[in-house]
């Protein structure tokens, strides 16, 4: 069966990186039957086929340090649908840096379709002209892109329009409270709603139980992720269960 998974990468430094920094959490999709998590394993009970295996990393770590441990297992990769990665501000505006992520993506032997990227609104929208072209040259690729950690910098829904990302992730400070702040829920759909009527999916994250990940399915979101669908893992444990 299929499964998804996220990728968490620390503050090590590049010198001090090893695959032992990286950290694996469950990513699944909302739009068909939720219950039954299992946290032992990846099995879900009444998944549906839209359930894809994703690795998304993100931290502080340069690209290719990062990036390397998961490229660098072709077992791992091909039971992964697709593999995303964090550019940071520093990563997205330094020239090298992003000639380094062409290059990795290109010589990697892996589909550009494999491969998805996430940024920051704050990001995207500091150097608005720059980080599009930057994007569309890796979209040519058949690379994706998702706007991380929408709904807490200043980016305007009148954005979403205009940045070519294919998913929108709304941030968890929304998730973590929207049973004690009612405001919360009527935020989370306005997000949807409009990423929706852009064409972008929309994931949340920090989902803690099975409740708050019903209540985002009724909304529409598309897909979760958090402790509800299994816990940290390391990426030598997400190996044993591909």
């Amino acid at each position: 069966e299929s499964s998804a998974a996220t990728c968490l990468f620390g503050g090590a430094d590049e010198d001090d990186f090893t695959p032992a920094d990286l950290m694996m959490t469950r990513t699944a999709p909302l739009t068909g039957p939720v219950g039954g998590f299992d946290q032992s394993g990846f099995d879900v009970e009444g998944a549906t086929a839209q359930l894809c295996q994703q690795v998304r990393c993100f931290g502080g770590s340069p690209f290719k340090s990062a990036a390397a441990p998961l490229f660098q297992r072709p077992r791992l990769m091909a039971g992964l649908d697709s593999v995303s990665i964090n550019l940071s501000a520093q990563t997205l505006m330094d020239g090298p840096s992003m000639h380094a992520v062409f290059d990795m993506v290109t010589s990697s032997g892996i589909a550009g379709e494999k491969i998805a990227f996430e940024i920051t609104e704050t990001e995207a929208l500091e150097h608005m002209q720059e980080t599009r072209q930057k994007i569309e040259n890796l979209r040519r690729l058949g690379c994706r892109f998702v706007l991380d950690d929408f709904g807490v910098g200043y980016c305007s829904f009148g954005y979403l329009s205009r940045l070519p990302v294919d998913e929108v992730k709304i941030d968890g400070l929304f998730i973590r409270d929207i049973d004690e702040r009612a405001e919360n829920e009527l935020i989370i759909r306005a997000i949807h709603s409009v990423s929706a009527a852009t064409g972008k999916k929309t994931t949340a994250e920090f989902i803690e139980n099975e409740a708050i990940a019903h209540r985002l399915r009724d909304i529409g979101i598309d897909y979760g992720q958090g402790w509800c669908f299994h816990p940290a893992m390391t990426l030598q444990t997400l190996e044993g269960l591909l």
